[in-house]
């Protein structure tokens, strides 16, 4: 079994891990992981699993609290942010498709240890996903190259990626923290 902290992460778990991996998403679709505090029975699932996978930072604080409480137990726990060596001031590492294979390579790694019989499996999942991140990646990366304007507007800063990736200029409305109250100056 794999807990994994919100979607990002679960999808990843669940293209690699396919028909031999139980894959229990924390976070349910629709809720703000910035915020999200799991229930006690989602709490004893991560504890349970035999891996957990969350993102890091400020995205899913719960997540890292709890990723600690695992890791000095010895349970198999992976941070994201971590694996793909992201920058510190900007946990949105799920949106550079191209620093997500490397969070693939150490997860197709772990699977094995976990599962040694269905390596073949995992490893076959994980090559199907790099292609399908490299071609997200070229797809994005032209697309945006052929933009008139390459500014553009959000309201949270979320898109750092983004605008060192694809030539972007990121203006956001509000900070990191997606709960701050913009001022009429940022408007």
């Amino acid at each position: 079994t794999v807990a994994a902290s919100f979607y990002p992460v679960a999808y990843l778990a669940e293209e690699i891990g396919g028909e031999y991996a139980t894959v229990v998403q924390i976070t349910p679709d629709g809720a703000e992981p910035h915020e999200y505090e799991p229930t006690p029975k989602q709490l004893i699932a991560v504890s349970d699993a035999d891996i957990f996978l969350y993102n890091g930072g400020s995205v899913d604080a719960w997540a890292m609290r709890v990723g600690e409480e695992r890791t000095t137990q010895e349970k198999t726990t992976l941070m994201l942010q971590e694996i793909v060596g992201g920058d510190e001031s900007d946990p949105h590492v799920w949106l550079a498709p191209e620093l997500l294979v490397s969070a693939v390579d150490a997860l197709v790694a772990t699977f094995i240890e976990h599962d040694q019989p269905h390596a073949d499996v995992y490893v076959a999942n994980a090559e199907r996903l790099r292609v399908r991140l490299g071609d997200i990646h070229e797809t994005y990366a032209k697309s945006l190259a052929l933009c008139k304007d390459h500014d553009i507007v959000v309201t949270h800063d979320a898109f750092g990626y983004w605008e060192s990736r694809y030539t972007l200029n990121v203006h956001a409305v509000l900070g990191m923290n997606p709960e701050e109250e913009p001022s009429l100056q940022d408007i």
